[in-house]
């Protein structure tokens, strides 16, 4: 995948991460993260809502067209028990869905859910941080080495945090920092001029 370059950040690295598709759910695990940060303007978003997120978007796709996400994906697999256990419509509008699994107590479901959480967030780095285990990218990521996109932060509950370099290049990849303003001044315009506050 080709993406807008920039001059002082691994943009190859966020590229790499969607050379090979046998995983579908790095695309929603990358949306729904976006989606989420935008949507509270903060940086720290626990791992459990971007999961859930992240079923919540290809819930549309995997019940309306039947989408294979390949015999290594367990999305469209989970999704479908999910929405017996659940008995959600294939229609539930997103948020409805969302606030309804985030909410749910049901071990069930809950085991569904959490199973994404074993691999997801760690296998996503693996472009920054190539044959480590996850406890390695938990300490490497930890001060944003390699210059990651976020960092895992392992407290309850469980949380990443996007790394800010990346904040602005996420958000409006055509742009950088203009001349006479500092790399965080230029930021925290920028945040402010979209989202009425800079992020947190």
């Amino acid at each position: 995948m080709q993406l807008p370059r920039h001059h002082k950040l691994p943009v190859n690295h966020l590229a790499a991460v969607f050379n090979k598709t046998t995983a579908t759910y790095k695309f929603y695990w990358f949306i729904s993260l976006l989606e989420l940060m935008v949507e509270r303007g903060n940086t720290r978003i626990p791992i459990r809502d971007i999961l859930i997120r992240m079923i919540c978007n290809s819930w549309y796709p995997v019940n309306y067209f039947k989408v294979s996400f390949g015999f290594f994906d367990m999305l469209a697999k989970n999704i479908q028990e999910i929405m017996q256990i659940t008995k959600a419509g294939r229609d539930i509008p997103k948020l409805d869905l969302f606030e309804l699994l985030l909410t749910s107590d049901n071990r069930t479901l809950n085991s569904l859910i959490n199973h994404f959480d074993r691999q997801v967030p760690y296998r996503f780095l693996s472009p920054w941080f190539p044959s480590k285990s996850n406890k390695d990218i938990v300490e490497l990521s930890s001060h944003f080495s390699n210059d990651c996109l976020y960092r895992i932060i392992e407290t309850k509950p469980k949380t990443i945090e996007v790394n800010k370099k990346w904040i602005n290049y996420l958000l409006r990849p055509d742009v950088e920092p203009g001349a006479g303003r500092s790399c965080d001044q230029y930021q925290e315009e920028q945040q402010a001029a979209a989202f009425g506050k800079p992020f947190r």
